[in-house]
C-alpha cells in the first residue's frame, strides 16, 4: 500500500468512510429548527436593513416578512405564520387572490354552459324572453355582457374547439385550477416596469388617442412613480427571498402593468387555456382594478391593435441582433433578476449543490457526453465554472479550466437551461466570463465545438482561424472526435458588459454623420432638346457633347470614359447577340439571388461537405449547388434558359434523391422549386 505523506490529496481525510455530504445531510432537520429561529431574529432587525441610499421610497418593512413562502395560490404557508402578517404583504386583495376569482368564475360559466354558442331554448307556451342566462358576477360586478362580448369575438373556425376545451376545463379539480391560476400570475409576474421616465415618454408615444377620447386620469397612472419605487424595492429584498409578485401586490402593480404590456400579456395568454380569447381575461383583470367597462374595453383594444407593443428586455435573435443580445441580461442583472458567480470545487456546501445542479444541466442539454466525464471535469479542481443564477436558482453555466502561465482558457462545457433559452443570457454570461478571466491575465479563450454549436461562438467572436502560436496551447488542450477547435482572442480594450452600449453609440455616430452631409448640387433640366424640336426640319438630330452637360464633370466624368466606350460600341456587331447574352446572364443571377434571400435555402448555398454526408457523392453523380451556378452564370457558360433550368432542376432532384419524403430537406426543396420556378419560367429568351 502506498504511504500517505502530509502533502499528499488524502492527507488529513476525516476517520468517518461515509462521504462528505452523507455526513451532513443528518444535520439539515435540526438545522431547520435553527433557521426557524433566525427568521425571527432577522424579523425583529429589519428596520436595520433598510436602504437608505437606494434613493427609492421608504416603504413598510413589517410588509415584506422574510419567514413567508407562497404555495402559488394566493396562500402563504411556513412556520405558524401570524394572520396579521399575511395581511399586510399586500394593501388588498393579492393579484394572485384576483386571478384565482377571474378563474374560478370563468370555470363555472363553463359548467353552466358547455356550448355558450348554442342558443337557449324556451319551452312552448311560455312568454317570450321568460328564460334568462344565468349572469356572471365578480365581485358584485355584472360582467355578463363583457364575457358574451369576447364569446362573439372568436372566429366561428374556431368555436367548436373552444366548445371542446371549456367541456374539459368544466371538470377541473382543485389542482387543474391551481395550474391556471400559477400560469396566469406567471405571465403577470414577468412583466417589466418602466422607468418613469420612459412611462412619460410611452404615453406620449402610444396613450395620446385613448387619453383624448377616454377619462385622462385612468390612463395616466399618476400614482406610477410610487409603484414603481415599490417594485424596485421589491427586486432587491423580497424576491430573493422567494416571495412572487402576484402575492406581494395588489391592483395598484396590476394597473400599472396592464397598461404597459398588455400586448405582452394578450400575446403570452395566447398560449394558455385562455388561447381562444384571451381578451377576456384582460378585461376581467381590468374590471377588477376599477376601470369601467367602456375602460376595460378599450384597453382590450389597445391590447391588439398595431403599434401598441413595447420591446422586450430580451432582443430578437433576427438579422444583426445577436450584437445587441445582452442587452436584455444587462437589464435584468441591473434589476437583481440575474447573477453570476464563479466556483470552484471548494468542498463549500453551498458551492457543491451548484456544481450539483450545473452538473445536471450540461447533462441534459449535452446528451451525448458522456456523464461520468462530465462530473470528472465539473468536480476536477483545476476547472472553474462560472455560474449563471436566476432569482437565486442556477439555470446556466461555463466550466474552463484556465492555464494561466500560457495565458489562455479551455472551455469544456457551456450550456442553458431549455427553459431560458433563447433570451441572451448565453452572450451575457460569455461577455462576463472574458471581463472575468482579463483579471487572470487570460488572452484567449479555446475550444472544441460540436456543429450545432460553431454558430454560437461565432457569434461571440469565436474563429476556426488559429492565431494563437501553436506551441503556447498544443498538448494543453483536449481533443475530442468530430470536433471544431475555435479560438476567440480577448481584447483588452473592449468592455465587454458594456458591448452593446459602445454599438449603440457609434451607430449613433454614424447616423449623425450620414445628417451632417449636404445634399448634392441638383442642376436644371437640359433645354437642348426642347429648343432643337421647335427646328426639327433644319436639324433633325442634336449632338450634345458630354462636356458640355451641366455638372457631369464635377460628377467624375473624363474624355477616356468616352473613348473607351465608343471602342466598345461596333457598328458592324450584330444587334441581337450580346444585348441578349447580358440579359439571359442577368435574369439568371437575379433569379439566384432572389432564392438565396429565402429562409430555408440554406442546405443549398453551397456543396455538400463530405464530412457531414460521406456517401452523398456515391449517390448523386451530379452534384449542383447555388454558388455554382452563380459562378457558371458569371463566366457565361449557360448559353440558353434551357441549360440553366436542366441544372436548378437538377439540384432540388438530387436533395429529394439522397434524403428520404419526411426529412426538411425534401419539404425545403418542394417549397423551394415551387418558389423559384414562375420565375424561371418568366425569363426572356
Amino acid at each position: 500500500m502506498d504511504s500517505v505523506g502530509p502533502g499528499s490529496a488524502t492527507a488529513g481525510r476525516r476517520s468517518d468512510p461515509r462521504p462528505y455530504w452523507e455526513v451532513r445531510r443528518f444535520c439539515w432537520v435540526p438545522y431547520a429548527l435553527v433557521l426557524h429561529s433566525q427568521f425571527q431574529m432577522r424579523a425583529k432587525s429589519l428596520d436595520e436593513t433598510r436602504d437608505v441610499d437606494s434613493g427609492l421610497p421608504d416603504y413598510d418593512d413589517e410588509a415584506m416578512p422574510l419567514n413567508l413562502i407562497p404555495d402559488g395560490s394566493g396562500k402563504f404557508s411556513e412556520l405558524n405564520l401570524d394572520e396579521s402578517v399575511i395581511s399586510n404583504v399586500a394593501v388588498g386583495e393579492s393579484i394572485a387572490s384576483i386571478v384565482r376569482t377571474i378563474v374560478n368564475l370563468y370555470l363555472m360559466d363553463c359548467k353552466n354552459r358547455p356550448d355558450p354558442f348554442q342558443p337557449q331554448l324556451e319551452p312552448r307556451g311560455s312568454p317570450k324572453g321568460s328564460m334568462e342566462t344565468e349572469s356572471l358576477f365578480l365581485n358584485g360586478s355584472d360582467v355578463t355582457q363583457l364575457v358574451n362580448s369576447s364569446l362573439e369575438r372568436v372566429p366561428k373556425v374556431k368555436r367548436k374547439d373552444l366548445v371542446e376545451l371549456r367541456k374539459v376545463l368544466a371538470d377541473s379539480d382543485e389542482e387543474g385550477v391551481n395550474i391556471l391560476v400559477k400560469s396566469v400570475c406567471a405571465i403577470i409576474s414577468y412583466q417589466q416596469l418602466l422607468t418613469p421616465a420612459a412611462r412619460r415618454e410611452f404615453n406620449k408615444e402610444h396613450m395620446q388617442q385613448w387619453i383624448k377620447s377616454q377619462d385622462a386620469e385612468a390612463f395616466v397612472d399618476k400614482d406610477y412613480e410610487v409603484v414603481y419605487g415599490k417594485w424596485k424595492k421589491y427586486l432587491k429584498k423580497q424576491m430573493p427571498m422567494g416571495i412572487s409578485v402576484c402575492d406581494y401586490f395588489s391592483t395598484d402593480l396590476l394597473k400599472s402593468v396592464l397598461l404597459i404590456n398588455a400586448d405582452r400579456i394578450r400575446q403570452e395568454l395566447e398560449k394558455t387555456a385562455f388561447k381562444f380569447h384571451p381578451d377576456m381575461i384582460l378585461i376581467l383583470l381590468c374590471k377588477e382594478c376599477g376601470f369601467t367597462d367602456e375602460q376595460a374595453n378599450t384597453i382590450g383594444t389597445m391590447s391588439s391593435a398595431r403599434g401598441y407593443q413595447i420591446q422586450s428586455l430580451l432582443p430578437s435573435e433576427t438579422g444583426l441582433g445577436f450584437l445587441h443580445r445582452d442587452a436584455g441580461g444587462a437589464k435584468e442583472e441591473d434589476l437583481g433578476i440575474i447573477s453570476f458567480e464563479c466556483i470552484t470545487n471548494d468542498r463549500e456546501p453551498g458551492h457543491l449543490i451548484k456544481l450539483v445542479t450545473v452538473k445536471n444541466i450540461f447533462s441534459r442539454q449535452l446528451p451525448k457526453m458522456p456523464r461520468e466525464y462530465i462530473v470528472r471535469l465539473v468536480f476536477d479542481r483545476n476547472h472553474y465554472t462560472f455560474c449563471l443564477l436566476k432569482k437565486g436558482q442556477v439555470i446556466g453555466g461555463i466550466c474552463f479550466r484556465p492555464y494561466f502561465e500560457q495565458r489562455f482558457a479551455e472551455i469544456a462545457f457551456l450550456a442553458v437551461k431549455s427553459t431560458e433559452q433563447i433570451k441572451g443570457y448565453g452572450t451575457r454570461i460569455m461577455n462576463h466570463l472574458k471581463e472575468h478571466v482579463k483579471k487572470s491575465g487570460i488572452e484567449y479563450f479555446l475550444t472544441y465545438a460540436d456543429n450545432f454549436a460553431i454558430g454560437y461562438f461565432r457569434k461571440q467572436g469565436f474563429s476556426q482561424k488559429i492565431t494563437m502560436p501553436r506551441e503556447r496551447w498544443f498538448g494543453y488542450i483536449k481533443d475530442y472526435d468530430g470536433g471544431t477547435l475555435m479560438e476567440c482572442y480577448i481584447s483588452p480594450n473592449i468592455n465587454y458588459l458594456r458591448l452593446s452600449e459602445m454599438l449603440s453609440r457609434q451607430k449613433a455616430v454614424v447616423m449623425q454623420c450620414i445628417e451632417a452631409i449636404k445634399p448634392l448640387k441638383v442642376y436644371d433640366g437640359l433645354t437642348v432638346f426642347a429648343e432643337s424640336s421647335k427646328d426639327s426640319q433644319k436639324k433633325p438630330r442634336c449632338t450634345l457633347v458630354p462636356s458640355e452637360i451641366p455638372g457631369l464633370i464635377e460628377a467624375g466624368w473624363t474624355e477616356a470614359q468616352e473613348s473607351q466606350q465608343s471602342k466598345q460600341s461596333d457598328p458592324n456587331a450584330p444587334a441581337d447577340t450580346e444585348p441578349q447574352k447580358k440579359s439571359l446572364k442577368a435574369s439568371i443571377l437575379e433569379l439566384l439571388n432572389n432564392l438565396n434571400k429565402q429562409q430555408s435555402v440554406w442546405p443549398f448555398r453551397k456543396p455538400v461537405k463530405q464530412s457531414e454526408a460521406p456517401d452523398y457523392y456515391e449517390i448523386i453523380t451530379q452534384p449542383t449547388d447555388i454558388s455554382t451556378m452563380k459562378r457558371k452564370a458569371k463566366l457565361g457558360e449557360y448559353k440558353t434558359k434551357e441549360q440553366f433550368g436542366e441544372e436548378l432542376k437538377r439540384m432540388f432532384d438530387n436533395c429529394r434523391l439522397y434524403n428520404t419524403s419526411h426529412t426538411i430537406y425534401y419539404k425545403y426543396a418542394n417549397e423551394l422549386q415551387a418558389f423559384i420556378w414562375p420565375q424561371y419560367e418568366n425569363i426572356q429568351e
